[in-house]
C-alpha cells in the first residue's frame, strides 16, 4: 500500500470542500510530495501536457 498522510489528506480534503461546485470537481488530489509535486506538474502544464500526463508525473512522485 501507498504511504499515506493523514494530515496532508485532511487538508487536501478540506481545501477542495472550501472552493465548492462548480471548481471541486475540477481538482485532482495526488499523493506526491507537495513542492515537487507542485513544480513537476506545473512545469508539464506549461508546456502544454494533458491532465492525464500532468497527473501522471506527479503519481511518478509518489512515495512507495
Amino acid at each position: 500500500h501507498d504511504r499515506l498522510d493523514i494530515g496532508a489528506e485532511t487538508n487536501s480534503e478540506m481545501a477542495v470542500e472550501m472552493i465548492g461546485e462548480p471548481r471541486s470537481h475540477k481538482i485532482i488530489v495526488c499523493n506526491a510530495p507537495i513542492v515537487e509535486g507542485a513544480v513537476m506538474a506545473a512545469t508539464e502544464a506549461s508546456g502544454g501536457a494533458s491532465l492525464r500526463e500532468v497527473v501522471a508525473t506527479a503519481h511518478e512522485l509518489s512515495p512507495s
